[in-house]
């Protein structure tokens, strides 16, 4: 029996992955959204101190009543098990409420559990249709994300070119936030 050897990745890819890697993996996307919290946000100061009761206290009501944010939060909190027990498909359900409304945070989450199959059927073509759409956004982890499913040939055909080029623009933005984060004023 034959078996044809993949094509091998182009230096491009080697370039770029270890950069991107380093910087996307850096920051979770759940704080990626164009729905951000604002400083002294009740929800943000409850989930950043991790008080998730009151978290899920003051989302649950906003999702209920179709609040996107509200909804990507709840999604967040069924993800993690933070303050209700881990329910991927809970969690995919209310990620899905969100992406529907162009939440970023909850189009990659949402794709992340597409393609790991966890909560919803596994579905390659779903995550890298998720993974766009946030990418679309500039969400460094959904490019990255997104550039794994190219270099894979999941879900998407395989183009090692495509891979690289997700992989840059994650590094690209990422390098862009980290420094305006660590850029003294004046």
């Amino acid at each position: 029996m034959h078996f044809d050897r993949p094509a091998r990745p182009s230096r491009a890819i080697w370039t770029a992955l270890p950069l991107a890697a380093a910087l996307v993996t850096a920051t979770p996307c759940f704080a990626q959204s164009p729905n951000a919290p604002f400083p002294g946000d009740p929800i943000d100061a409850a989930l950043n101190r991790g008080d998730f009761a009151t978290t899920l206290k003051l989302a649950q009501p906003l999702a209920d009543q179709g609040d996107p944010r509200g909804e990507n939060v709840v999604g967040l909190l069924y993800l993690r098990g933070w303050g209700v027990a881990a329910d991927p498909a809970k969690a995919a359900f209310w990620y899905e409420k969100a992406a529907e409304q162009g939440v970023t945070a909850a189009e990659n989450n949402l794709a992340t559990l597409y393609m790991d199959g966890r909560g919803v059927p596994q579905n390659y073509e779903k995550a890298a249709h998720w993974f766009r759409k946030a990418a679309d956004q500039g969400a460094a982890q959904a490019y990255f994300n997104l550039g794994t499913l190219y270099e894979a040939g999941l879900g998407v055909p395989q183009d090692y070119k495509e891979a690289a080029a997700c992989y840059r623009k994650a590094a690209t933005i990422q390098l862009k936030q980290w420094t305006l984060e660590n850029t003294p004023p004046g």
